[in-house]
């Protein structure tokens, strides 16, 4: 307790399951943790908790343990005090500002501050160790699975060629799969400092550039994504790479970013559909670009049509069609809540079971609007779609195909594998979709405007620690030590250590963890403010486009990133729920959006006080020429 530096933290009313400490009897572990001291009491069976600095528990067996002749042991792991981690952030933050003013000029044409810039790099590349370090201290770079990761470790329509690509290519160099994790790791770290360097040379401001890339590493949020089998993390980075291009692109005309803009965003669309809205940077990077907007046009939307038309190809040798598509399932699991006996369908026998299955699962009806209402049908999406609805979709598919005599092309009812099988579930449920807005288009508006609000809200959201059981919630009541062994047992894949691992109460705080709960807070309190810059933003472009006054490429900066985070949640939220992880993956652009809006800020309020300082300093002068007279 009197240590400096470290604490054993405890549980406490206001965090009543922070503490890491475990029990043993004779090596046995004991459990529950977190309990409370009467239900010890009352009920023992090695229950115990820690709080406020003390352990109260109670043997296995109810027996007495100051006289039963067992040997009982306790472990815990210290933590960095929070205090210390800011104040520790604080202090090298004010020194590397210290360091960055102590001479003047552009930062990146001037020498002199190159020792500034070796500390911060060397900073940054500390704390991508410490990520790393503790990503391999979960499953020693292992992947380890989500809810979806089957459809990404085989070939599968859903999913595209992209991710699969890569995630075979790192099994083929490495049959554990533990060069999925690194990989996945580095790509993003690469990007983040890709991204951080465009944000300092568009500010003129090697700090807030820096500053960027550090956030950008130190959120765990993000990094945590790097342990998974899901396309997240390669979609995390190919948007801050297109930004890093984009950015670069808007201070100073450049062939190679133009051609990289247009490119990341053709792989982005080709990994997620959701990175269609990142074809609105074309035409405002265009109508930007005075004196080059055909060859900007030109530079940008050829390498991004080339990789969508490329994207076609596969797909039709692959599966016979030219793109592939879970809309109409998204949107039907999106709306489901909303379905009601008096809806129109071409499916009416598939409508009502569907309709009798999902009515009493619904809970989100009485929830209170906007966010708690956005919450409860973002829970309810997976179970009332993926549970409920597509088994009987799969069912009615097949009776169709039996009836009509094509039972044996739809296989064995495995719409991950069945290209046939998925593109009718498919289409179905898009027609079912349809017939249940069109019933309730209000509803369906009132729908959308919550989750938009709940993409804004899931922003920055606190995760809890970086352990693996946090990571597994989705797994949860999954037989996952089958579907690892079965992936990777043939190369010795720790699937039953993974899963001993997944069902422990408690696991030990990350570094990662401790510095990212100290910069999160500042970062979540700043989300609305993000949401007024971003509107100030668009009004002020607007404004300007309107006057036919050419923008600062600040002020473009700012208003790229708020065109695009408007775009990409309203395309997630028209046809998906705002599920946690579709904000996650925009959270690069937010940090972003509050870089280059400070840095406008700044230049703004410079720009008035100048303004408004000429007629002030011209009567000065005016008097001291009367005076010398």
């Amino acid at each position: 307790p009197s240590a400096i530096l470290y604490a054993n933290l405890s549980d406490d009313s206001s965090s009543p399951a922070r503490s890491t400490l475990t029990l043993r009897e004779d090596g046995m572990a004991l459990g529950p943790a977190h309990t409370p001291h009467e239900q010890i009491r009352t009920q023992g069976g090695g229950s115990f908790s820690h709080w406020n600095g003390s352990v109260t528990f109670s043997s296995s067996d109810n027996t007495d343990a100051r006289t039963n002749g067992r040997t009982y042991v306790m472990q815990a792991t210290a933590q960095l005090r929070p205090g210390v981690i800011s104040y520790g952030l604080a202090l090298f933050l004010a020194c590397a500002a210290g360091l960055y003013l102590l001479r003047g000029g552009d930062s990146f044409a001037n020498l002199g501050r190159l020792p500034f810039h070796i500390a911060v790099l060397n900073a940054v590349f500390l704390l991508a160790c410490i990520e790393a370090l503790d990503l391999s201290s979960i499953s020693a770079f292992y992947p380890l699975l989500s809810w979806d990761s089957r459809s990404f470790i085989g070939v599968s329509p859903f999913r595209g060629f992209i991710y699969t690509a890569f995630v075979q290519t790192a099994m083929w160099l490495a049959p554990s799969g533990r060069l999925v994790v690194p990989l996945q790791l580095g790509i993003m770290f690469v990007s983040f400092v890709a991204l951080g360097w465009s944000v300092g040379r568009l500010t003129r401001n090697g700090l807030l550039g820096w500053l960027t890339v550090l956030l950008l590493v130190g959120d765990t949020g993000l990094t945590w994504f790097a342990l998974l089998i899901m396309s997240e993390s390669i979609f995390i980075a190919l948007v801050a790479f297109h930004f890093a291009a984009v950015l670069s692109l808007l201070r100073r005309f450049s062939m190679p970013a133009g051609m990289l803009a247009g490119l990341t965003a053709g792989l982005a669309i080709l990994l997620r559909p959701a990175g269609y809205s990142l074809l609105l940077t074309f035409p405002f990077v265009v109508a930007l670009a005075s004196r080059r907007r055909l060859q900007v046009a030109v530079l940008t939307a050829v390498p991004a049509g080339a990789v969508l038309i490329l994207g076609a190809v596969v797909n039709f040798a692959m599966w016979g069609s030219l793109a592939r598509s879970i809309g109409g399932l998204s949107l039907f699991g999106h709306v489901l809540h909303l379905a009601k006996p008096d809806v129109k369908s071409p499916h009416p026998e598939l409508y009502r079971q569907i309709l009798v299955a999902t009515v009493p699962a619904v809970t989100s009806a009485h929830a209170s609007y906007p966010l708690e209402y956005a919450h409860a049908t973002s829970s309810e999406y997976n179970k009332l779609l993926w549970g409920m609805a597509v088994p009987r979709l799969i069912a009615y598919v097949q009776e169709e195909a039996r009836q009509e005599g094509g039972q044996a092309k739809l296989g064995d009812g495995d719409i991950i594998k069945n290209n046939l099988l998925a593109s009718r579930v498919n289409g179905i449920s898009m027609e079912l979709a349809i017939g249940i807005i069109e019933n309730d288009p209000l509803g369906y508006v009132r729908h959308v405007f919550a989750h938009l609000c709940g993409m804004w809200a899931n922003l920055f959201k606190e995760y809890g620690p970086l352990t693996v059981r946090s990571l597994a919630r989705a797994e949860e009541g999954t037989d996952i030590a089958k579907v690892l062994t079965g992936y990777f047992g043939r190369d010795g894949y720790p699937a039953d250590r993974i899963r001993q691992r997944l069902i422990q109460d408690s696991e030990a705080a990350k570094l990662s963890d401790a510095i990212w709960s100290a910069i999160r807070p500042a970062l979540r309190i700043l989300v609305p403010a993000g949401l007024l810059l971003a509107l100030a933003a668009s009004g002020m472009m607007l404004f300007v486009w309107l006057k036919r006054l050419p923008p600062s490429a600040l002020l473009a900066g700012v208003a790229l990133c708020s065109l695009q985070i408007w775009g990409y949640f309203g395309l997630v939220v028209a046809v998906q729920a705002a599920l946690d992880r579709y904000s996650v993956v925009f959270e690069p652009v937010l940090i972003v959006l509050f870089a280059t809006g400070c840095a406008w800020l700044v230049a703004w309020t410079k720009a008035l006080a100048t303004r408004f300082g000429a007629p002030s300093e011209l009567v000065r002068k005016r008097f001291d020429i009367a005076a010398v007279r």
